[in-house]
């Protein structure tokens, strides 16, 4: 059986590909749980404490995982927005 923290690899983003990465990207941060967050479905809560702390957490997360999955010379795409994965 799989395992849940199994790593899964999708081809970065190319300037060709964005059709399928977009696809394959998608289902991967959902697989890690940070979808909703990305989509702005899951807003960052108002309050400081240990919520936003996690939340801070997954968006950095999301936004690292999302910069790993780009090429380096399409990276300068989304350097503007690479903090915030909601915009990028």
């Amino acid at each position: 059986m799989a395992s849940e923290h199994q790593s899964h690899h999708i081809q970065a983003l190319t300037d060709t590909n964005y059709t399928t990465w977009s696809k394959e990207m998608k289902a991967l941060l959902r697989f890690k749980g940070l979808w909703r967050l990305v989509n702005g479905k899951e807003k960052r809560p108002g309050t400081a404490g240990t919520e936003q702390d996690a939340w801070d957490v997954k968006q950095d997360r999301a936004a690292g995982k999302i910069m790993l999955n780009i090429v380096p010379e399409q990276r300068v795409h989304i350097r503007q927005h690479q903090d915030d994965p909601s915009t990028a």
